[in-house]
Protein backbone atom coordinates (compact mmCIF):
# COMPACT_ATOMS: atom_id res chain seq x y z
CA UNK A 1 0.00 0.00 0.00
CA UNK A 2 0.72 3.37 -0.31
CA UNK A 3 -0.30 5.11 3.01
CA UNK A 4 0.21 3.51 7.12
CA UNK A 5 1.34 4.63 10.66
CA UNK A 6 4.43 4.32 12.14
CA UNK A 7 5.34 1.16 13.68
CA UNK A 8 5.91 1.61 17.57
CA UNK A 9 10.08 0.08 17.27
CA UNK A 10 10.38 3.55 14.95
CA UNK A 11 8.23 5.77 17.65
CA UNK A 12 11.19 4.03 20.48
CA UNK A 13 13.79 4.42 17.96
CA UNK A 14 13.55 8.42 17.96
CA UNK A 15 13.54 8.67 22.21
CA UNK A 16 17.25 10.10 22.87
CA UNK A 17 17.18 8.04 26.37
CA UNK A 18 16.50 4.59 27.21
CA UNK A 19 13.69 4.55 29.79
CA UNK A 20 10.60 6.32 28.83
CA UNK A 21 8.64 8.63 31.40
CA UNK A 22 6.44 11.43 31.35
CA UNK A 23 9.76 13.83 31.78
CA UNK A 24 10.74 12.73 28.20
CA UNK A 25 8.34 14.93 26.42
CA UNK A 26 10.97 16.64 24.44
CA UNK A 27 13.45 13.74 24.00
CA UNK A 28 11.26 12.02 21.51
CA UNK A 29 11.68 13.26 17.32
CA UNK A 30 8.28 11.88 16.83
CA UNK A 31 6.61 13.65 19.88
CA UNK A 32 4.07 16.38 18.81
CA UNK A 33 2.38 16.78 22.11
CA UNK A 34 -0.70 14.81 21.02
CA UNK A 35 -1.74 11.38 21.09
CA UNK A 36 -1.61 8.90 17.83
CA UNK A 37 -2.50 5.24 16.71
CA UNK A 38 0.99 3.18 15.51
CA UNK A 39 0.42 0.53 13.42
CA UNK A 40 1.64 -2.19 15.41
CA UNK A 41 -0.40 -4.65 16.96
CA UNK A 42 -0.34 -5.78 20.50
CA UNK A 43 -3.32 -8.37 20.64
CA UNK A 44 -6.18 -9.45 18.74
CA UNK A 45 -7.74 -6.14 20.02
CA UNK A 46 -5.52 -4.04 21.30
CA UNK A 47 -3.08 -1.89 19.35
CA UNK A 48 0.62 -0.25 20.59
CA UNK A 49 -0.42 4.08 20.86
CA UNK A 50 1.67 7.15 21.61
CA UNK A 51 0.38 9.14 24.33
CA UNK A 52 0.77 12.97 24.17
CA UNK A 53 3.86 12.77 26.56
CA UNK A 54 6.09 10.45 23.83
CA UNK A 55 5.49 7.24 26.18
CA UNK A 56 4.59 4.08 23.99
CA UNK A 57 1.11 2.16 25.45
CA UNK A 58 -1.37 -0.25 24.34
CA UNK A 59 -5.06 0.66 23.77
CA UNK A 60 -7.83 -1.08 22.88
CA UNK A 61 -8.69 -0.42 18.84
CA UNK A 62 -12.29 1.26 19.60
CA UNK A 63 -10.65 4.43 21.33
CA UNK A 64 -10.51 7.42 19.40
CA UNK A 65 -6.66 8.71 19.19
CA UNK A 66 -5.10 11.21 16.62
CA UNK A 67 -3.60 9.49 12.80
CA UNK A 68 -0.59 10.31 11.18
CA UNK A 69 -0.20 9.45 7.83
CA UNK A 70 3.42 7.64 6.86
CA UNK A 71 4.63 7.25 3.15
CA UNK A 72 7.79 6.02 2.28
CA UNK A 73 9.33 8.20 -0.23
CA UNK A 74 11.04 6.30 -3.48
CA UNK A 75 14.57 6.67 -3.43
CA UNK A 76 15.42 8.59 -6.26
CA UNK A 77 13.77 11.52 -5.53
CA UNK A 78 15.80 14.34 -4.98
CA UNK A 79 16.15 16.97 -1.58
CA UNK A 80 16.10 20.17 -3.55
CA UNK A 81 16.29 22.49 -0.56
CA UNK A 82 15.87 22.95 3.21
CA UNK A 83 17.53 22.28 6.44
CA UNK A 84 14.83 19.90 7.99
CA UNK A 85 13.69 22.42 10.66
CA UNK A 86 10.26 23.32 11.26
CA UNK A 87 10.99 26.61 9.85
CA UNK A 88 13.12 25.40 6.78
CA UNK A 89 11.84 21.95 6.16
CA UNK A 90 13.27 19.82 3.48
CA UNK A 91 11.79 20.08 -0.29
CA UNK A 92 11.62 17.26 -2.84
CA UNK A 93 12.11 17.40 -6.02
CA UNK A 94 10.52 15.45 -9.16
CA UNK A 95 11.15 11.86 -9.16
CA UNK A 96 12.85 10.82 -11.80
CA UNK A 97 11.64 8.09 -14.33
CA UNK A 98 11.43 4.75 -13.47
CA UNK A 99 14.70 4.68 -16.99
CA UNK A 100 16.38 7.56 -15.28
CA UNK A 101 16.39 5.68 -11.82
CA UNK A 102 17.80 2.56 -12.93
CA UNK A 103 20.23 3.81 -14.93
CA UNK A 104 21.76 6.06 -11.95
CA UNK A 105 21.23 3.67 -9.20
CA UNK A 106 21.31 -0.13 -11.10
CA UNK A 107 23.70 -0.36 -14.00
CA UNK A 108 26.76 -2.37 -12.94
CA UNK A 109 30.08 -1.09 -14.00
CA UNK A 110 31.97 -4.62 -12.68
CA UNK A 111 32.75 -5.95 -16.31
CA UNK A 112 36.43 -7.18 -16.08
CA UNK A 113 35.64 -9.63 -14.40
CA UNK A 114 32.57 -12.80 -14.74
CA UNK A 115 29.41 -10.86 -14.22
CA UNK A 116 26.41 -12.05 -12.72
CA UNK A 117 23.30 -11.17 -12.39
CA UNK A 118 22.79 -7.92 -12.72
CA UNK A 119 21.59 -4.16 -15.32
CA UNK A 120 24.60 -3.53 -18.01
CA UNK A 121 25.12 -1.19 -20.04
CA UNK A 122 25.54 -2.74 -23.73
CA UNK A 123 27.88 -1.71 -27.00
CA UNK A 124 27.33 -1.49 -30.55
CA UNK A 125 28.64 -5.30 -30.72
CA UNK A 126 26.46 -6.69 -27.54
CA UNK A 127 29.13 -6.53 -25.19
CA UNK A 128 29.30 -4.56 -22.01
CA UNK A 129 30.50 -1.54 -21.93
CA UNK A 130 31.16 1.34 -19.37
CA UNK A 131 30.49 3.84 -21.77
CA UNK A 132 28.14 6.46 -20.67
CA UNK A 133 26.65 6.65 -24.03
CA UNK A 134 25.84 2.85 -24.43
CA UNK A 135 23.53 1.72 -27.48
CA UNK A 136 20.99 -0.12 -24.64
CA UNK A 137 20.89 -1.33 -21.27
CA UNK A 138 20.13 -5.21 -20.79
CA UNK A 139 19.33 -7.31 -17.84
CA UNK A 140 21.81 -10.52 -17.79
CA UNK A 141 22.11 -13.64 -15.58
CA UNK A 142 20.10 -16.30 -14.29
CA UNK A 143 17.78 -14.56 -12.34
CA UNK A 144 18.54 -10.82 -12.16
CA UNK A 145 16.04 -8.60 -9.95
CA UNK A 146 13.96 -7.38 -12.79
CA UNK A 147 10.67 -7.96 -11.46
CA UNK A 148 8.02 -5.36 -12.08
CA UNK A 149 4.43 -5.73 -11.19
CA UNK A 150 2.18 -4.38 -14.91
CA UNK A 151 -1.53 -5.27 -15.15
CA UNK A 152 -1.37 -6.68 -11.34
CA UNK A 153 1.07 -9.09 -12.98
CA UNK A 154 4.44 -10.31 -12.46
CA UNK A 155 6.70 -8.81 -15.63
CA UNK A 156 10.20 -8.96 -16.19
CA UNK A 157 12.23 -5.63 -17.67
CA UNK A 158 14.23 -6.54 -20.45
CA UNK A 159 16.58 -3.76 -20.41
CA UNK A 160 16.21 0.34 -21.09
CA UNK A 161 16.59 0.65 -24.86
CA UNK A 162 16.30 4.93 -25.58
CA UNK A 163 15.33 5.78 -22.63
CA UNK A 164 12.17 3.16 -22.67
CA UNK A 165 11.60 0.20 -20.37
CA UNK A 166 11.10 -3.18 -22.62
CA UNK A 167 9.18 -5.53 -20.52
CA UNK A 168 8.24 -9.26 -20.75
CA UNK A 169 5.48 -11.16 -18.98
CA UNK A 170 6.99 -13.55 -16.82
CA UNK A 171 4.33 -16.38 -17.32
CA UNK A 172 3.48 -17.53 -20.30
CA UNK A 173 -0.39 -16.92 -21.84
CA UNK A 174 -0.83 -20.52 -22.96
CA UNK A 175 0.23 -22.46 -26.30
CA UNK A 176 -0.95 -20.55 -29.32
CA UNK A 177 -0.36 -20.91 -33.18
CA UNK A 178 1.31 -18.10 -34.97
CA UNK A 179 -0.40 -16.91 -37.56
CA UNK A 180 -3.47 -19.36 -38.36
CA UNK A 181 -4.38 -18.22 -41.83
CA UNK A 182 -3.57 -19.44 -45.03
CA UNK A 183 -1.50 -16.26 -46.27
CA UNK A 184 1.52 -16.85 -48.84
CA UNK A 185 3.16 -14.05 -46.60
CA UNK A 186 4.07 -14.42 -42.96
CA UNK A 187 4.46 -11.35 -41.36
CA UNK A 188 3.70 -9.91 -37.76
CA UNK A 189 1.11 -7.27 -38.97
CA UNK A 190 -0.64 -10.37 -40.95
CA UNK A 191 -0.18 -12.56 -37.50
CA UNK A 192 -3.69 -13.92 -35.70
CA UNK A 193 -1.27 -13.89 -32.59
CA UNK A 194 -0.64 -10.04 -33.48
CA UNK A 195 -4.33 -9.53 -33.42
CA UNK A 196 -5.13 -11.58 -30.11
CA UNK A 197 -2.54 -9.48 -28.39
CA UNK A 198 -3.70 -6.62 -29.28
CA UNK A 199 -7.37 -6.55 -28.81
CA UNK A 200 -8.48 -9.81 -26.78
CA UNK A 201 -5.39 -9.60 -24.63
CA UNK A 202 -5.49 -6.05 -24.51
CA UNK A 203 -8.95 -5.58 -23.08
CA UNK A 204 -7.79 -7.21 -20.26
CA UNK A 205 -5.41 -5.01 -18.58
CA UNK A 206 -6.50 -2.40 -16.26
CA UNK A 207 -6.85 1.20 -17.24
CA UNK A 208 -4.21 2.66 -15.52
CA UNK A 209 -1.45 0.41 -17.06
CA UNK A 210 -2.92 0.91 -20.38
CA UNK A 211 -2.49 4.49 -20.97
CA UNK A 212 2.14 3.61 -19.80
CA UNK A 213 2.30 1.18 -22.76
CA UNK A 214 4.18 3.03 -25.63
CA UNK A 215 2.31 2.67 -29.32
CA UNK A 216 5.90 1.23 -30.45
CA UNK A 217 7.45 1.17 -34.06
CA UNK A 218 9.08 -2.72 -34.26
CA UNK A 219 11.64 -2.88 -36.43
CA UNK A 220 10.31 -6.35 -38.57
CA UNK A 221 13.64 -7.75 -40.35
CA UNK A 222 13.78 -11.26 -40.88
CA UNK A 223 16.45 -13.83 -40.55
CA UNK A 224 18.56 -15.45 -43.62
CA UNK A 225 19.30 -18.23 -41.26
CA UNK A 226 18.76 -19.91 -37.79
CA UNK A 227 22.69 -20.47 -37.25
CA UNK A 228 22.91 -17.05 -36.09
CA UNK A 229 24.83 -15.10 -33.35
CA UNK A 230 23.27 -12.53 -31.12
CA UNK A 231 24.71 -9.79 -32.56
CA UNK A 232 23.91 -10.92 -36.15
CA UNK A 233 20.08 -11.90 -35.11
CA UNK A 234 20.33 -8.08 -33.95
CA UNK A 235 21.06 -6.28 -37.25
CA UNK A 236 18.71 -8.62 -39.40
CA UNK A 237 15.99 -7.55 -36.67
CA UNK A 238 16.80 -4.13 -38.02
CA UNK A 239 18.19 -4.32 -41.57
CA UNK A 240 14.44 -3.56 -43.19
CA UNK A 241 13.91 0.09 -42.91
CA UNK A 242 10.18 -0.31 -44.67
CA UNK A 243 9.74 -3.89 -42.33
CA UNK A 244 7.86 -2.54 -39.23
CA UNK A 245 4.84 -2.50 -37.47
CA UNK A 246 3.63 0.26 -35.05
CA UNK A 247 1.42 -1.29 -32.16
CA UNK A 248 1.55 -1.85 -28.43
CA UNK A 249 2.15 -5.79 -27.80
CA UNK A 250 4.29 -7.76 -29.45
CA UNK A 251 7.25 -10.62 -29.01
CA UNK A 252 10.76 -10.86 -28.06
CA UNK A 253 13.17 -10.93 -30.29
CA UNK A 254 15.66 -13.54 -30.39
CA UNK A 255 18.38 -11.26 -30.09
CA UNK A 256 16.92 -10.64 -26.80
CA UNK A 257 17.69 -14.13 -25.72
CA UNK A 258 21.16 -14.12 -26.56
CA UNK A 259 22.05 -10.56 -24.82
CA UNK A 260 20.53 -11.83 -21.83
CA UNK A 261 23.65 -14.17 -20.89
CA UNK A 262 26.27 -13.59 -18.42
CA UNK A 263 28.63 -16.65 -19.52
CA UNK A 264 29.92 -18.02 -16.44
CA UNK A 265 33.24 -19.88 -15.26
CA UNK A 266 33.33 -22.17 -18.05
CA UNK A 267 32.27 -20.33 -21.07
CA UNK A 268 32.26 -16.55 -20.40
CA UNK A 269 30.16 -14.21 -22.17
CA UNK A 270 32.47 -13.30 -24.87
CA UNK A 271 32.73 -16.40 -25.57
CA UNK A 272 28.80 -16.83 -25.86
CA UNK A 273 27.75 -14.06 -28.04
CA UNK A 274 31.00 -15.58 -30.13
CA UNK A 275 28.91 -18.71 -30.76
CA UNK A 276 25.87 -19.20 -33.08
CA UNK A 277 23.04 -19.07 -30.34
CA UNK A 278 21.77 -23.04 -31.96
CA UNK A 279 25.15 -24.25 -31.62
CA UNK A 280 24.85 -23.12 -27.71
CA UNK A 281 23.58 -26.93 -27.36
CA UNK A 282 25.94 -28.67 -28.85
CA UNK A 283 25.17 -31.79 -27.40
CA UNK A 284 28.58 -32.05 -25.00
CA UNK A 285 27.38 -29.25 -22.68
CA UNK A 286 30.38 -27.14 -23.89
CA UNK A 287 28.29 -24.10 -23.52
CA UNK A 288 25.99 -24.64 -21.10
CA UNK A 289 26.93 -21.85 -19.29
CA UNK A 290 25.69 -19.61 -22.01
CA UNK A 291 21.94 -20.71 -21.52
CA UNK A 292 22.35 -22.07 -18.02
CA UNK A 293 23.33 -18.08 -16.48
CA UNK A 294 19.89 -16.94 -19.25
CA UNK A 295 16.76 -15.99 -17.75
CA UNK A 296 15.02 -15.43 -20.96
CA UNK A 297 15.77 -18.83 -21.49
CA UNK A 298 14.87 -20.27 -17.88
CA UNK A 299 11.81 -18.67 -18.26
CA UNK A 300 10.74 -20.90 -21.06
CA UNK A 301 8.23 -23.52 -20.90
CA UNK A 302 9.39 -27.57 -22.71
CA UNK A 303 8.18 -25.78 -25.19
CA UNK A 304 9.49 -22.56 -25.96
CA UNK A 305 7.92 -19.51 -26.46
CA UNK A 306 7.26 -17.39 -29.58
CA UNK A 307 9.47 -14.17 -30.96
CA UNK A 308 8.29 -11.68 -32.91
CA UNK A 309 10.81 -12.77 -36.26
CA UNK A 310 10.20 -14.68 -39.26
CA UNK A 311 12.97 -16.50 -41.45
CA UNK A 312 13.34 -15.31 -45.47
CA UNK A 313 13.98 -18.77 -46.50
CA UNK A 314 12.83 -22.11 -46.24
CA UNK A 315 15.07 -24.09 -43.85
CA UNK A 316 15.08 -27.33 -41.55
CA UNK A 317 12.40 -27.09 -39.19
CA UNK A 318 11.61 -29.46 -35.60
CA UNK A 319 8.91 -31.44 -37.01
CA UNK A 320 6.71 -32.60 -40.36
CA UNK A 321 5.51 -31.14 -42.65
CA UNK A 322 8.06 -30.56 -44.74
CA UNK A 323 10.16 -27.17 -44.89
CA UNK A 324 8.47 -25.93 -48.07
CA UNK A 325 4.68 -26.68 -46.45
CA UNK A 326 4.36 -23.50 -44.29
CA UNK A 327 6.41 -20.51 -43.89
CA UNK A 328 8.65 -20.51 -40.56
CA UNK A 329 9.30 -18.22 -37.39
CA UNK A 330 11.41 -18.11 -34.51
CA UNK A 331 10.46 -19.47 -30.89
CA UNK A 332 12.52 -19.07 -27.96
CA UNK A 333 13.29 -22.70 -26.89
CA UNK A 334 15.04 -23.54 -23.64
CA UNK A 335 18.39 -23.64 -24.33
CA UNK A 336 18.24 -21.47 -28.11
CA UNK A 337 15.82 -19.90 -30.71
CA UNK A 338 15.34 -22.04 -33.64
CA UNK A 339 12.15 -22.19 -35.98
CA UNK A 340 8.78 -23.62 -36.39
CA UNK A 341 6.17 -23.42 -38.79
CA UNK A 342 3.62 -20.83 -37.58
CA UNK A 343 0.54 -23.20 -37.36
CA UNK A 344 2.16 -24.86 -34.46
CA UNK A 345 1.32 -24.23 -30.76
CA UNK A 346 3.95 -22.87 -28.70
CA UNK A 347 4.01 -20.49 -25.14
CA UNK A 348 3.06 -16.75 -25.50
CA UNK A 349 5.03 -13.88 -23.18
CA UNK A 350 3.80 -10.72 -24.35
CA UNK A 351 6.13 -8.41 -25.04
CA UNK A 352 5.91 -4.24 -25.18
CA UNK A 353 7.65 -0.88 -24.44
CA UNK A 354 6.83 1.02 -21.51
CA UNK A 355 6.26 5.18 -22.22
CA UNK A 356 9.56 6.69 -21.11
CA UNK A 357 7.91 9.05 -18.95
CA UNK A 358 6.77 6.33 -16.04
CA UNK A 359 7.95 6.47 -13.07
CA UNK A 360 8.42 3.75 -10.27
CA UNK A 361 6.58 4.11 -6.64
CA UNK A 362 8.27 1.39 -4.80
CA UNK A 363 10.05 -1.98 -4.73
CA UNK A 364 13.28 -3.40 -5.04
CA UNK A 365 12.73 -5.64 -8.38
CA UNK A 366 13.36 -8.86 -6.16
CA UNK A 367 9.99 -11.68 -7.48
CA UNK A 368 8.42 -10.86 -4.24
CA UNK A 369 8.91 -7.39 -4.15
CA UNK A 370 8.82 -5.80 -7.83
CA UNK A 371 9.06 -2.35 -8.60
CA UNK A 372 5.96 -0.58 -8.52
CA UNK A 373 4.99 1.73 -11.22
CA UNK A 374 3.37 4.75 -10.00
Amino acid sequence: GRVGLIRVGEMLSGQSETILSKNHTTNNSYNNAKSYWTSTPFSASIAWSVFYYGDADSNNVTITYGVRPVIMIHPGVPITGGQGTPNEPYTLGDAPTAATYLIKNKVSSDINTSPTNGLFAIDNTGELTTSTSPREYRYIGANPDNYIQFNNELWRIIGIFDGQLKIIRNESLGEMVWQEDNSDETNWYLSSLKTYLNNDYYNTINENDKLKIDNYTWKLGASSDYKETAQSFYEYERNSPEAKWTGKIALIYPSDSGFATSGGSTTNRSSCLAKELYNWDDGKGSFADCYNNNWLYGIASPTGYWAVTTSIDSIPVTRAPAPTAHPHVFYISERFPFLDNREYHHGVLPTLYLKSDVEFSGGTGTNTDPYILK
